[in-house]
């Protein structure tokens, strides 16, 4: 059945949002961000396989594909002062 990943998903996120509502005050500051870094690690390092696992091609022992992304990127972020930008947003 096409969709039901998402489906699973979508009633997953709105469990675990029903289960804080109802239990997060039972949560001590200490567990809670302990669990705020845990998700936000796992997070990060999902969201860098996805975007590293496609990034880069090599074709006998040359680089084919993705030479200068990574550059481009860190190029583009750095100049535009968007790291700071981010900082002064919260």
């Amino acid at each position: 059945m096409i969709g039901l990943g998402t489906l699973i998903n979508t009633a997953l996120v709105v469990a675990g949002g029903i289960a804080g509502m109802l239990f997060g005050r039972f949560i001590t500051p200490r567990l809670h961000d302990g669990l705020m870094k845990a998700t936000a690690l796992s997070g990060r390092f999902v969201g860098l396989s996805c975007a590293l696992g496609g990034l880069f091609s090599v074709a006998g022992c040359k680089l084919v594909r993705g030479r200068y992304a990574m550059l481009t990127g860190a190029g583009l972020g750095n100049n535009t002062f968007l790291p700071i930008r981010l900082a002064n947003k919260t």
